[in-house]
């Protein structure tokens, strides 16, 4: 599949907007901060914040229904249950690391 490219246009204050697609699929919202980096004459824009662990796993179920052609904010029948589960493989979760991380007062662990 092919990615996504996004139009984006600098202003006279040389800010940009993130396009609403983007701030979905990267659970950004207004207050967060992220940190630039340039990289090959490209800018990379990275979460300065560790998100959640749900919001985790979300980002990680739309990356990986978008990989797989499905577009999860127009998609029908293939968010059901049982389309879901033929396109993206399992999450792996060491249970032992979880339930250490929960039982030290942490939320890190997602694998």
């Amino acid at each position: 599949m092919k990615k996504p490219v996004w139009d984006v246009k600098v202003t006279s204050k040389g800010q940009i907007t993130l396009p609403k697609e983007i701030r979905d699929l990267m659970v950004v919202r207004e207050g967060d901060h992220l940190q630039a980096e340039i990289s090959n004459d490209a800018i990379m824009l990275t979460r300065k914040e560790e998100l959640p662990e749900n919001e985790q796993i979300r980002l990680y179920m739309t990356r990986q229904l978008r990989d797989s052609g499905v577009d999860p904010a127009t998609a029908g029948d293939e968010l059901r249950a049982a389309q879901v589960r033929k396109r993206i493989p399992a999450i792996p979760i060491d249970m032992a690391a979880r339930i250490r991380s929960q039982r030290e007062g942490r939320d890190d662990v997602l694998y």
